[in-house]
């Protein structure tokens, strides 16, 4: 839609897990890792800008959304492109 812009907030949060098996006995002690894991979030705020002074209509709501839902899906599989 002409004169619409859309805003991409997101936030990428990436943890690493590990597993450790903890031996003791004696005078020392030792630590091996066994299984490292790792999980990625991605939050996404993808929506029009507040100052939009045009209108949104049942004909063009579809449109809006099927952009939305198509910037978020490229979001989550290549990252933020300009």
């Amino acid at each position: 839609m002409a004169g619409l812009e859309l805003n991409r907030l997101n936030t990428w949060t990436v943890m690493l897990f590990t597993q450790v098996a903890s031996l003791s006995g004696g005078r020392r002690e030792s630590a091996f890792p066994l299984v490292e894991t790792s999980t990625l979030r991605l939050e996404m705020d993808v929506n029009t800008a507040a100052d939009y002074v045009g209108e949104f209509t049942s004909d063009n709501s579809g449109v809006v959304f099927k952009e939305l839902a198509a910037l978020a899906l490229e979001i989550a599989e290549k990252g933020d492109i300009p």
